[in-house]
Parts: C-alpha cells; structure tokens; sequence
C-alpha cells in the first residue's frame, strides 16, 4: 500500500482520544506544530489537559513519580500545582520562612529530598570525631515539617554517608585504622541503623593501590541511584583516584574507573550513566580537562564476584563512552587539586510532591567548581582564576542518542559541543561550599546589599526550555525595559564573567525604590568570554534567567536550593552545661509556594502505562511515528530492540527521516508507479550526495537568438522576454521557454500585448504579465499566449497612489511571485521611498493582502504556503534606517469593489498587520539604507519541485532566506567606499518556531536582534555589485564563483546553511567517499577571515595556502565560528548560523552571472552580434 498517500486521511480518521494518546509519545515542541496545523488539531490540544500536563511536564524536565498519585490527583489538579510552582519559581514567591535549630554538633551534613541531615557522635570521648574515628549517629530534620525524627545511632564510627529514604538506604563508608589502602562500605537502613535487609553484602571491603587520607580532604563520595551505589576514592595531593559501581542489593561490581594520573570527580546524568569530569596531569602538572561519559552497566551479562572483599586493582578500567574536551590551559597555569561537580537531585529522586510526587528523570545542569593556580605564585590567591561552570546535561545526552557505528570513545571537541552548553562565571575566592548551590537547573546565590541590614536573594535557571519560554518577547521581565545603561553594565557584567556576582547592576538613583523583584533574561546571544587562565579566550553562550529579590533574606553562613525549599545555614554557639561552648546549627527555611512535575502518560482510565505503544501492532507504530520529528524518531529507537528493529527496517520511515534532514517533501500526486519507497530513498540519497561532492554530469549548452530585455528562472525552465520588432527601442512582445533538462523542448510564443516584467509557473501553464502603463496585468496560458481559462478576471489594472517608475530607469519598480493560486504584486518607486504589495488569489480574483509604505522600501519572498516574509526598511528620522523581517500571514480581506470590475484600487483595502515582526540592528546614524539594492531572496517557492526523479520533491517552506542588503554614507550615494554590502543568510527554522509559539493576539510580535539574529544568520561582506546575487541562493545552498589567478577556468563553491547536513556528514558525504580534502591554510587564517565577514570573497589562493589545491575542498564553519560586521552599525554585529562549503577547483568557464536552481548550476553569458545580444546558457546538472 502506498503508505504516503493513505497517512493523512488514516490520521483524520481517528478519534481524538486517540491522537491524544499517539500526541504523548512526541516532544512538546512538535505538539505544538501539530497543533498549528489545522483548527482542528488546535482544538484537540486546546481541550486537552493531559497534553497540556506534557508539555509542562516536558519544559520542566520532570515527570511524575510512579504510583505517587494521590486519590484526588487529577490532571486538572496536577497541571494547575505545576503552574503554581513554576511561577512560583519563575517570580522567587516564597512563604514565611520557618526556623529550626538542629541540637547536635554537626562533624558531616547532607541534604537530600527534604532532609537535612547531620552526623554526629554518640560518644562523650573527643578523641572520637577525631581523623582517626568518626560519627556513629545522625540526625534527621525534615524541612518541611517540625517534627524531629529520633537520632539513629550505628554500630560503628563512619567517615562518609550518602542516603536514600525511598529506599530506607543509607551507605557508609570508613578507612580502615589498620590498613590506610583499605575501605569499608556498610549498608544499613535509614530507620534502624542496622543493615539493610535487601543488600546481600550489607558490610564489604576495597583495596586501592594508594594511601587514603584521612577524612576532610574530599576523600570520598558517594551516590546512589536505584540499585547502583557509587564510591570515589581519592588522594587529590598525590592525584589519585578510584571510582567504583556495584549494584548494593547483589554486591555485584558494575564498574572500574581508575585513574593514571589526575583528579575528577563524578555525577550521575541519568539512571544508566555516569559523567566524570578530570582533570589529568601532563608534565607540568594536572592541565589536561575532560568531561566524559561512561556507562554503569556492564556489556556483558557475566556477573563480576560479589565479594566481599574487592581490590581494584584487579579489575579492568572501564572506557569512556563519550569525551567532551574542554580548552587547553595557559602554559602558565595549573589546575588547582580541589575540583567539584554536582548536579542535584539524583535522577528519580523527588523534588516535589502535592497530589503526586515528580522526580528529574535525567540531570538538568551540572555545576562544576574548578580553581587555576598560575605557576609563578601557586599559593598566592589574587594570581588564581576561580570559576563557576554551568553545563547543560541534555547536550550531553543528546549525543548518546546518535549510533557511532562502533564501540570506541568517541571524543567531541570543545569548539563543537562547549560555547552553546555551557555558561562560566569568575568567583572572587575558592569555595567548597557551592555544593549545594544547585538543585535541577536553578542556583541560589546571595549577595550583600549594601543599602540594607538584609541580603539580595538571587536564583538562576539553566534550563532551556524554561529560558526560552520566559524569554522578554513571549513573557517581557520586569527589568527589561529599563534604560540603556543598563542594558550596556548588564552585558559588560556578564560579557567578564562577573553574572553570579553582580547579577543585576546598579544603574538606578540610589533615592529610587527598588522593585521587590528583578527579572533579567541572558540569551545565547550575549556571551561570556573568560581571557585568562586558557590558551585563547573561552566564550560561552548557555542561556540563563536570574530573578533576584533585594533585601530580602538575613545574612547567613551558606545557602542550599532543594526541590521547592531554599535554606540558609548559620553555626551558633551555646554553652553547655554537660561541658565547654558547643557549636550548633540553627536553619532558616523559605518554601516556594508551589510544586513541580515531569512527563507521564496514563490510559483513558486513569491508570498508569509505562509503554502504550507496546499494545499496537508494528504498522500502526509505523503510522504514528510519521507524525513525529525525525529526531524524535531516532530517539525513540533507542528505546529497546524492537522499536529500534522497527525503524531500521521500515524503509517508509528511513525516507521520513531522509526527508526532513534535507527539509523536502514529496509532493502529492507526483510519484510515477514504479516509485517504491526503496527507490525514492536512493534517489533522494543520491541527490544528497552530489551536492555534498559537488558530482555534475557533462555540461549542456543552449544559445537564444533573441536579445533578451528581461528573463527569469523559474521550476528548470529558462525564460527569455524579446520584441519581435524589429527596433531595438521596442518593449518585449514575445516569449522564449528554454527548458534546462535538454530532454524537454524549446518553445517561442508572441504574445497579444507588450511588457515590462514577467513570471510563470509551468506546472499551472500559467503566464504573468506586467505593463507599466496604468500598471495593466494579464494573465495567460504559457502555452497559447491567450487569457488562461481558470482566471476570472485575466486581465486588471492596479491603481497606487504614487506614479510609477519606467522599469527601464528602475529595475525594480515592480516584482511578481506565484504559488499555487496565490498572485503577489510588489510595486515601488524606491527612490521616493514609495510601495504597495498586494496579494489574490488569481483565480478568484480574492484580496487577501495589502501591505502599503508610508514611508519605506521592501522586498518579499514566500515563507511557506500560509505566510509571506518581508523585508523592509522604514524611516527613522529621515533616513531608511529601521530594518525589520516582516511576516505576514497570507488570508482573504473584505473586498470594496464589485465582483464585474477589472480595476483594483490599493488603498480601498486596509493594511494588513504583520504576525510577526524580527528587527535587524540598527544602523550607524551616518548609514542608510540603500533602497534601490537591497532585497530579500529564495528561489525556492513552497511546494514547487526543486528535483524530480521517480517522484518531485519540494520544500514544504523556504528553508534558507538571503537578504541583500546595501548601506551608503549619506549624502554620498555613488561612491563605493562609503558603501557597505552584505549577503545575509537566514535560517527559517528559527523564524518558524516563533510562528508556533505565538500567543493568541491581535498585535504583532516584536522580536529583538539579540533574541533571535545571532544563532538564525550569517553574515556575509562584499564588494561586488549584489544586483547579480539575485539568484545564488536555492534551497538552503548558495552559489559563489572565485577567479582563478593559475587557471582560465574558475572555482565552483557551493554554501550550505542546513545545519542537520552539517552535523551528520560534516566534510564529506559518507565515510566512503574519497578525494575530500580540509583547505591546507591555518585555522587561524580561516577564522579571521569567518570573523571578518569574508567567508565569500575570501579567496584559497593566499599565502596560507598551496599554489596546487585538490580537485575538491571542503570547510566546516560551524557555530563557534562567529562572524562580526563592525562597519555600518551602531554595535558590532554578531552571527553564528553554521554553514558547510565545499568547492570544486578549476572547474568553471569564465561567465558573467550564475545561478542556482534544484539540481541546476546555471551559466548566462551574452555574446555580441553586431547589435544583438545572444545568450548562451550552460546547464550543469548533478549527477544523481
């Protein structure tokens, strides 16, 4: 059957209560776009509580805890306490804080869902807490409860604890006063204190191959998660380190990691793995850092010894799934022996609970501590570089879920993995005592005030999917709109690591009341770059939100964050009668009023299901995987085996995925009868790969003898506007159809009226053509030249308020595009800062936009099928100088004209408010915009095939923007130095997530430069004349030609911005392709010229680079290559949009424009006849 085709209808055919159950198996992210879909679909999610509970879940990374549900717990109960508690968070609202004085004197402490704990001994005797002994009891004290357990007292003394009272677990661990190499590990109950009675080994003993220090030295850590305890042993002044897994219920060892030489320390990212950071010593000293992953669970079902008696020297270190590398240090400097990672809570621990308990099902931030000594002065503080590093760890898991293909480490360098995932911060000295600083992706940090007895409480969220969603364009923070000087100290601040320290700065009047709250949103735009300590500067980009409340807490010794509960900690003294002072603890407790959640799908009844897939036969698996992102697609194969062996061996969702990584579709109708699935998805791999390898057949030439006075490109056809006259001084009457495939045949048309401008659409033997005069459009067949049969009206005049320009004084006095039934007309005197675009529909003849300038300039290109996108300079002061990406969305307006009129009058019809607006930077007060040379291009209109084979495939929306946009330094015009010119590549990825998440309104969203530009461009400098740019931009590919100064012939380049083909085939096709070569000159060389803006013009022929280059180079420049345009703006101008170029050397005859269209490189030269212009078109088509 052909699945395709039968996939929509089937979905329409099921119940809503069904798709609401396939929607739980998806990410929230493409809820939403299924949601966007149809009116429909926006219902079903809008009536839906249990989707709406998903996607709250999933923005939190929480889910809720199995069989935690109370009775009352209904979704509508469950979604409205996760609101609460996420605004609770979003806003710092906390209840009166409670005190509690713990009256023991506390030797360890630990905090753990909801429990402060405190060791302490039982024993009168001092000498026992000594380095030698230990506690033997500890102490409860719920936080959210006054009452105070009774103490539990163990049958031993003990250096070390970690708990889990879910499971009545409490692991012990001591050294042995006999044997300094030797531990003991004791596993008892929470509640008795004697061994717990699930463990089979409750008391076993390690042999390590060093000494172990006493206690107090960060000698031992340890972790449970589930069945698995975790042990780090260490001696971090001789750089020494074992970390052990045993599953504690068997006593069976799962896993060694040993060190050579270093320091690390360890966290658990989720149930199965284990995230080690370390720092290893080289010759100087520990400078090599490294984050890596490795697995907990064995490969092999082989069960090690369950001891009790373990020496780690007797088993195999395990290998790094993964290794994140970080930069290489200064030669001058060291990292200092105390280094600490945390992230908190354990992964399936609760962090909240009401009507139900919701747990992390994964780390959300890791939090790394690390000091830098400089050599010089190693004990001297003010030469040390201290540091506070925020790692996002679903960046980290994301690279699990990609199949390597085999079993070794694979390592990912910082320059592809660290600038986006991670945010780093100065700290004035080093500190143990952030431990606790960190629950999930929030940090609480406190800072004196100044101006108040009492302290500024601050808390930063990490997490995305939370930043994002609170972002100042979905959700405008208090503080955003404050003055510039703010803004300017707020990103200084952050830009020299200073934003855990300063988290706001104080730009106000000092007389001036504080706000009870300051909100502020860092996005991936504003970097943090650390200049000291490393090799080159370090930037970082990780997104973050800090919300902070002034004076609002009292000055304390240290701070905890724990699920919905912040606490302050101070140690007081008390006299004793019994004896002497004794320190005690006193805790102040703020409880954020609300509650958190994660991701959990239930039946219809109510019940809990932890696969529902796993009752539906493979076909319908299928069925609802094809609604699914193919990301998620990947992921969900990772699940167990059958769901991989069903997308391996489903070739229908292999195409899917195929599919959406190149952003095509196949379109409806098209597949011929022998167009398997199998045979597109070769097809489409072939059509891959020759672009990526730059494969063309042999080339095909074609001449016109017509001299042309206008032509146009449009779906592989070639078409020539000449006169049949013969005056050369004649307007074009006739039409030449130039076919680039030589299997189709040529055809000439004359044409019952004379024009100025033309478009076509072959597939709809559809004609455009447009008459200055009166501004006269008619619509005809291509094929006969006469009025097309489905036009109600195919011949009108528009009528505008401003005379128009002769197209011959102004190329572009007027621009027309169709798609589909769709017809838009822009007409515009660039020069008086005049235009009107309209859209109809051109069969009926419906309005359905009207866009008109009071002042201004633009150009358009169509988005997708529903939204148009504009690109418009408007006035500021008296100079074009607000630049804006207009979106509007393409829908019928109220028409004023009768049905019989064939004049249509702009202004009778209101002006159409864009949905959506994204600002560009401003210009520098001297620059203006160029109306006149710059607009917005992509020759690759919604829907229409861009490659045909046994099917056509086209893309569904413009997957790439190009933006050409000219400055000149007014009042000088023509001088080309005053000039700036850019080429501007834009993602529309991006643009179309913020269509998704618009809110409901009337008014259009305003979206920031700093918001949305730095991650959705690139940007290009020229200094060539951009008019012939027109057409270098195809798909998410541009085109660009470089002279050859050893060759007549040229260099072929091709620029992809499809971020998903970068990531899986960086510099070549498959590993099977050969004669791919990286450019020989430095990295440096070429990041100066990617910083400059130079990426086009830049040639490879340089003195760092060889006179002989291979046939065939390619570069990767990715996002932590930036580029910044310092020329023409009042701030330099920052972009990121990755971008693959691969050129193919000598290659090209010389010519005079190109373009690139689908699977066409086309070459136009005009070749002089006396006075007839000849053009010759060379077509090179890929090879597939």
């Amino acid at each position: 059957m052909d699945q395709a085709k039968t996939l929509v209808p089937y979905f329409l055919n099921l119940s809503d209560e069904l798709i609401i159950q396939i929607l739980h198996f998806c990410a929230y992210i493409d809820i939403l776009r299924f949601a966007a879909t149809s009116q429909r679909h926006h219902a079903i999610l809008s009536n839906s509580i249990s989707l709406k509970f998903h996607i709250e879940l999933e923005v939190n990374g929480l889910h809720v805890v199995e069989g935690s549900r109370k009775g009352e717990a209904t979704y509508s109960r469950l979604l409205e306490e996760l609101i609460c508690y996420r605004d609770a968070w979003l806003n710092l609202e906390l209840e009166d804080p409670i005190e509690r004085i713990s009256n023991r004197e506390m030797l360890l402490w630990e905090l753990r869902e909801g429990n402060y704990v405190v060791a302490f001994t039982s024993e009168s005797d001092a000498a026992w807490a000594t380095d030698s002994w230990g506690p033997d009891s500890m102490q409860l004290t719920p936080i959210g409860s006054l009452e105070t357990p009774q103490p539990v007292t163990f049958s031993t003394f003990y250096n070390e604890l970690t708990l889990d009272f879910e499971q009545d677990l409490v692991a012990l661990v001591k050294t042995n006063p006999d044997n300094k190499m030797s531990l003991e590990v004791r596993l008892c109950s929470t509640t008795t204190g004697l061994s717990h009675p699930l463990a089979r080994n409750p008391v076993f003993f390690v042999q390590v191959g060093f000494r172990i220090p006493g206690p107090g030295h960060q000698t031992f850590t340890l972790e449970v998660i589930g069945d698995i305890l975790v042990v780090r042993i260490a001696e971090i002044l001789d750089y020494e380190y074992e970390i052990m897994a045993w599953n504690w219920k068997s006593g069976a060892l799962l896993c060694r990691i040993g060190s050579i030489s270093g320091i690390a320390d360890f966290t658990l990212l989720d149930s199965t793995h284990l995230a080690l950071f370390s720092v290893t010593t080289d010759e100087q000293g520990p400078r090599l850092i490294a984050l890596s992953l490795y697995s907990m669970i064995p490969h092999t079902h082989d069960e090690t010894a369950t001891g009790p008696y373990f020496s780690a020297m007797e088993y195999e270190s395990a290998q790094p799934s993964l290794v994140f590398e970080f930069p290489k240090l200064d030669d001058a400097y060291q990292v200092l022996s105390r280094v600490i990672m945390r992230s908190d809570p354990i992964p399936g621990r609760t962090t909240y609970t009401k009507s139900a308990s919701f747990a992390h099902s994964t780390a959300l931030t890791l939090s790394i501590i690390m000091s830098l000594s400089h050599f010089s002065s190693p004990d001297m503080d003010e030469n040390s570089v201290h540091l506070r590093i925020f790692v996002d760890a679903k960046s980290l898991l994301s690279y699990l879920l990609e199949p390597t293909g085999h079993e070794d480490t694979v390592v990912i360098p910082w320059e592809v993995w660290g600038t986006r995932a991670t945010r780093w911060f100065l700290c004035e000295k080093q500190t143990t005592y952030w431990v606790y600083w960190t629950s999930g992706s929030r940090f609480v940090r406190v800072n004196e005030n100044a101006h108040s007895d009492l302290d500024d409480l601050s808390v930063f969220d990490f997490h995305p999917p939370i930043v994002k969603r609170t972002s100042p364009y979905s959700n405008r923070d208090s503080t955003e709109d404050q003055m510039p000087l703010y803004k300017e100290k707020m990103r200084e601040n952050v830009l020299n690591g200073r934003g855990l320290l300063v988290p706001h700065p104080e730009t106000l009047d000092p007389d001036t009341s504080v706000p009870p709250s300051l909100t502020h949103t860092v996005g991936s735009d504003m970097p943090t770059v650390i200049k000291t300590g490393f090799a080159v500067p370090i930037e970082s980009c990780l997104s973050y939100r800090v919300v902070t409340r002034p004076s609002s807490v009292p000055h304390l010794e240290d701070w905890s964050i724990d699920g919905s509960h912040i606490i302050g900690m101070m140690t007081v003294s008390a006299y004793i009668h019994s004896g002497g002072d004794r320190e005690l603890t006193k805790i102040s407790i703020a409880s954020a009023s609300t509650v958190s959640s994660t991701i959990v799908y239930f039946m219809a009844d109510g019940t809990y299901s932890p696969d529902l897939l796993g009752i539906f036969p493979d076909e319908l698996i299928v069925r609802i995987l094809h609604f699914c992102d193919f990301e998620d697609i990947l992921q969900f194969a990772t699940t167990n085996r059958r769901y991989y062996n069903v997308v391996v061996h489903t070739i229908s969702l292999q195409l899917h995925v195929e599919l959406e990584a190149n952003c095509l579709e196949i379109i409806k109708g098209s597949q011929k009868n022998n167009a398997t699935y199998s045979l597109l998805l070769d097809e489409l791999a072939r059509y891959r790969d020759a672009w990526l390898d730059l494969k063309f057949e042999t080339p095909f030439q074609q001449f016109s003898e017509e001299r042309a006075l206008l032509w146009d490109f449009r779906g592989g056809y070639y078409a020539v506007g000449f006169t049949s006259a013969s005056t050369t001084t004649s307007d074009a009457d006739s039409l030449e159809i130039i076919p680039l495939d030589s299997s189709h045949a040529r055809s000439k048309l004359t044409l019952p009226t004379d024009f100025h401008e033309l478009t076509f659409d072959s597939d709809q033997d559809f004609l455009v053509l447009a008459k200055v005069d009166a501004f006269k459009i008619n619509l005809c067949s291509i094929t006969t030249g006469l009025a097309h049969p489905l036009a109600e009206n195919p011949m009108f005049t528009v009528q505008v308020d401003f005379p128009i320009p002769d197209p011959k004084d102004e190329p572009q006095a007027f621009t027309m595009e169709v798609m589909d039934a769709i017809l838009v007309v822009k007409i515009t005197d660039p020069r008086a800062r005049k235009y009107e675009l309209i859209a109809w529909n051109w069969k009926t003849w419906e309005p359905l936009l009207r866009v008109g300038s009071i002042s201004g300039a633009i150009d358009f290109s169509f988005l997708q099928k529903t939204h148009l996108v504009l690109f418009s300079a408007e006035e500021k002061g008296k100079d074009l100088r607000l630049i804006e990406l207009l979106l509007y969305s393409i829908s019928p307006q109220i028409s004023k004209r009768k049905k019989t009129s064939t004049l249509f009058h702009a202004s009778d019809y209101d002006h159409a408010v864009p949905v959506l607006i994204l600002r560009f930077p401003e210009p520098e007060k001297s620059y203006t915009v160029m109306p006149t040379i710059s607009f917005i291009k992509s020759n690759s209109t919604p829907g229409k095939t861009v490659y045909a084979k046994s099917a056509g495939f086209a893309h569904p929306s413009s997957p790439t923007l190009g933006v050409f946009l000219s400055l000149y330094k007014s009042p000088i015009l023509h001088a080309d130095e005053e000039t700036a010119r850019f080429l501007i590549a834009i993602s529309t990825r991006y643009i179309l997530l913020y269509l998704i998440e618009l809110p409901d309104q009337k008014c259009s969203s305003v979206i920031p430069w700093d918001e949305w530009g730095t991650n959705a461009t690139r940007w290009f400098v020229s200094d060539d004349n951009i008019y012939q740019w027109a057409y270098w931009m195809s798909g998410t590919r541009l085109i660009r030609v470089h002279e050859n100064p050893v060759s007549v012939l040229r260099d072929l380049s091709i620029l992809d911005f499809n971020s998903r083909t970068i990531r899986r085939f960086g510099s070549s096709s498959s590993e099977k392709s050969f004669g791919i070569h990286q450019p020989p000159q430095s990295d440096d060389y070429l990041k100066l010229q990617v910083l400059a803006g130079k990426g086009l013009i830049r040639s490879l022929r340089t003195n760092h680079a060889y006179p002989n280059l291979p046939e065939l180079l390619t570069e990767v420049v990715d996002s932590e290559m930036p580029t910044i345009i310092v020329n023409g703006f009042l701030n330099p101008v920052e972009s990121r949009l990755p971008y693959r170029k691969v050129t193919r050397t000598n290659f090209l005859p010389r010519c005079e424009d190109w373009a690139i269209y689908g699977p066409y490189i086309i070459m136009i030269n005009t070749m002089d006849h006396g006075h007839v212009g000849l053009e010759t078109i060379t077509t090179y088509k890929l090879q597939t």
